[in-house]
């Protein structure tokens, strides 16, 4: 076999491998443009350039395309978030700007932003897809934050008192960062960067020891 035939065969797998990923792109990029409940396949199909067989060799449904979504676009940021959390051995002020760096640049991501407005809007309507993302987003990030605020108050540096209970808190704002960027940004500037250290202010005089 020549290099140029072998070449075909690695550029073929290369595609195949690559194809779920660009599967759930074309999958969020309908989501976003029709709502979920209005997406068809053949719409995801026709975004990536495919035929419809040829996402039923990858993913059973567009429930199946949005789960990958969720795992694609946030569960998986869980899972280094705990990796880093494990490993970081400073102040736990400075973990949690950590953190919240993080969670800021994923959620103010167009495909995020998507997941989220389609659970506020539709989750009511598919409660399968809702609470996977319960449990693989919410949850997974409640549990994240108790751990913050543990670790916190085990070293010393926290108060304890009644934000442990609802660890949500400490990523709520990022949720009207989220709103102000994606849904107003047309009738308003807004300082991320600003709006950040204003979170972090908020937080850290709420929670530091006194």
């Amino acid at each position: 076999m020549t290099e140029q035939n072998q070449a075909k065969p690695q550029r073929r797998r290369r595609r195949k491998n690559a194809r779920p990923g660009e599967i759930v792109d074309a999958g969020l990029a309908a989501f976003s443009e029709n709502g979920f409940s209005a997406t068809r396949l053949e719409d995801i199909a026709r975004r990536a350039g495919i035929a419809k067989s040829t996402i039923y060799l990858y993913f059973e449904n567009k429930e199946a395309v949005f789960e990958a979504a969720i795992k694609a676009n946030m569960a998986n940021t869980m899972d280094d978030l705990s990796s880093q959390f494990d490993a970081f051995d400073g102040p736990t002020e400075d973990l949690i700007r950590l953190v919240l760096r993080v969670m800021y640049a994923k959620l103010l991501e167009p495909n995020t932003a998507t997941l989220m407005r389609i659970m506020i809007a539709e989750g009511h309507r598919f409660p399968d897809l809702a609470e996977r993302y319960h449990r693989e987003v919410i949850l997974r990030g409640e549990r994240f934050m108790t751990a913050l605020m543990k670790r916190g108050v085990a070293r010393g540096e926290f108060d304890p008192g009644p934000a442990q209970d609802f660890p949500r808190l400490i990523a709520a704002p990022t949720l009207m960062a989220m709103i102000a960027t994606q849904t107003f940004s047309a009738f308003e500037e807004f300082d991320v960067d600003a709006y950040f250290e204003a979170h972090v202010w908020l937080l850290m005089n709420g929670l530091r020891s006194s």
